[in-house]
């Protein structure tokens, strides 16, 4: 049967879609901790914080809303590249000072040091902001490919630490 605008759609009938998938681009987010159902969710860019929040149920009753992590593939590529550029940049300034007799041999080590701890920092691609459920700037926050949202748990304890009698958690 061919059916028309209008027309209703009976129990049995068979409904195929097509679309065109370029216009979707869909890529994966990642939304874990104190979220009704965390896990990993396909999406597309139009899709914003607060759409992942609807679409993971919810935060839970437990959940810490001024703590959550929003960390983002993008951003962690670009502190990389600005890490990787910085000690290419010492490097070449250290380089430079040898081959000009500046540089002694004990201001050397330590900036082989600091190269080395270099090579051994993973970027976060952390950012900051409120990513409360109830903050009106999630509606206006899209997500990229490979963001990662962390909620975490409300913590009940309080330390007191410093000039105190007895310092106890």
């Amino acid at each position: 049967d061919d059916y028309e605008v209008g027309d209703s759609i009976k129990s049995k009938d068979l409904i195929s879609l097509t679309y065109n998938q370029q216009e979707f681009n869909f890529f994966e987010v990642e939304i874990y901790g104190e979220v009704v159902n965390p896990g990993i969710y396909r999406v597309t860019s139009s899709t914003t914080l607060s759409d992942l929040y609807n679409l993971a149920g919810g935060i839970k009753n437990t959940a810490s809303s001024d703590g959550i992590i929003y960390t983002k593939e993008s951003v962690k590529r670009r502190e990389l590249a600005a890490l990787d550029g910085a000690s290419q940049v010492l490097l070449d300034a250290m380089i430079n000072q040898i081959s000009n007799g500046i540089s002694q041999s004990s201001d050397l080590g330590a900036v082989v040091t600091l190269l080395d701890q270099a090579k051994k920092i993973e970027p976060s691609g952390r950012i900051t902001g409120d990513f409360s459920f109830n903050s009106p700037r999630i509606n206006s926050i899209y997500l990229d490919e490979g963001d990662r949202i962390f909620v975490p748990t409300t913590q009940n304890t309080i330390t007191v630490t410093g000039e105190v009698l007895n310092p106890t958690t």
